[in-house]
């Protein structure tokens, strides 16, 4: 999933627009909407304000993946931020280790 990508999933998810992420971020809102729109990839430093906005922390896991994730892998990225906003952070944690559990046997 490029970062365009996963921007557009972070505004939608958590109803944050791109204005307020540059305002919460000091990041120039024409150089968010690049990224939004992939005529440019921002770097890490940019990247990581972003991800450092608490509204955003349920989707910092998924703002801060540098490698691609493939469709199902994202979608568990999201699932998980969808979790944590809901403050179903124990819920998931018990689905996480009963998954790891049946690996296990």
């Amino acid at each position: 999933m490029e970062f365009k990508e996963k921007l557009k999933v972070v505004c939608a998810e958590s109803g944050i627009s791109l204005k307020k992420i540059s305002e919460l971020s000091g990041i120039n809102y024409s150089q968010l909407k690049d990224y939004n729109q992939g005529r440019k990839a921002p770097k890490i430093d940019k990247i990581k304000q972003i991800a450092a906005i608490p509204q955003l922390a349920p989707w910092r896991e998924l703002l801060m993946e540098v490698n691609d994730l493939n469709a199902e892998e994202s979608e568990l990225m999201i699932l998980i931020g969808k979790m944590k906003q809901e403050g179903r952070e124990a819920e998931l944690l018990q689905i996480l280790r009963e998954v790891q559990s049946e690996d296990d046997k």
